[in-house]
């Protein structure tokens, strides 16, 4: 991946380098600048020990749906995504292609997770977004494990899916979607 990088023109800062779970780590910046690490997850790592031993019944989402990524400027047929890493549109709004894309899901080939790219001028507003089967359902849990800390209220997002906002008092954000569109 470092020399497949390197030969598409992307900086690669620094040698392979060993994270503390023992995998090996290359890190490069996104054009918009975004720190992007390439992980290799090691047979003998923490993550390849641990894993699935720490998954509670009663975790709130069971898979991730997307994380969402600043980007300076939306391109269709982005050089970097699209180009250079491979992803494929598989959502866009607006969904017209004659009209300028605000916001892009892009999927890598047999993956279900995805990216949602966006512009912003908030370079703090990448997020993770987990999978809810059931906003109402998600939101009574977390309001049951908030401490009494107030929730900000669900609302449809342009895909047409329930989506709520989150954002932690150090400035890190989360939100959940319902893996359906409402009708």
């Amino acid at each position: 991946m470092r020399e497949y990088l390197k030969e598409n023109g992307i900086e690669v800062l620094g040698e392979v380098s060993i994270d503390g779970a023992g995998n090996n780590v290359i890190l490069i910046h996104s054009p918009s600048g975004i720190p992007i690490e390439f992980i290799s997850f090691e047979p003998n790592s923490l993550h390849r020990k641990s894993k699935g031993k720490f998954l509670s019944e009663n975790r709130i989402s069971r898979r991730i749906h997307h994380a969402g990524l600043y980007c300076s400027e939306m391109v269709d047929n982005d050089p970097f995504y699209s180009g250079i890493l491979g992803f494929k549109e598989q959502w866009r709004y607006p969904e017209d292609h004659q009209k300028k894309v605000q916001v892009n899901y892009l999927s890598l080939p047999e993956c279900i997770e995805n990216i949602e790219l966006y512009a912003s001028a908030d370079v703090n507003a990448i997020h993770l977004c987990l999978l809810s089967d059931d906003m109402q359902e998600t939101i009574y849990k977390l309001k049951e494990r908030s401490g009494g800390n107030l929730l900000s209220k669900p609302y449809i997002g342009k895909g047409k899916r329930w989506l709520l906002s989150l954002e932690n008092p150090d400035g890190t954000k989360l939100e959940f979607t319902e893996a359906h569109a409402i009708k």
